[in-house]
């Protein structure tokens, strides 16, 4: 299965956006202006992607909920993605300059 058809296949699985933003190390205040800008309601997943480094402990969890009333959570292997919440990746899921939820991410009611 190529990557065009894994993306054909969960798209077809997911009934609601998944938005997904990037920052560098040093983006943590647009993260928050974001958020402070986004409804919680808009029936998306957002889906957060952060270059730090390995060596780092994130609070980002944490500093983002000061800025939405979405759930904030890190992303975990068989983790259903639910509209109006946000998901962190992992560093440690990081392959090759590219970044790959893993296959078990699913979303509510996806197999």
């Amino acid at each position: 299965m190529t990557d065009q058809d894994s993306v054909s296949a969960f798209s077809s699985l997911v009934s609601f956006p998944i938005v997904g933003v990037g920052a560098s190390a040093g983006g943590l205040e647009a993260l928050e202006q974001f958020f402070d800008h986004i409804p919680a309601d808009l029936g998306m997943a957002f889906v957060v992607v952060q270059h730090l480094s390995p060596d780092f402990k994130s609070h980002m969890d944490e500093l983002l909920s000061r800025h939405t009333t979405m759930e904030v959570c890190r992303a975990e292997d068989g983790m259903p993605v639910r509209p109006n919440a946000i998901y962190l990746i992992p560093r440690q899921e990081r392959h090759d300059d590219f970044w790959r939820l893993p296959s078990s991410f699913r979303t509510l009611g996806g197999q």
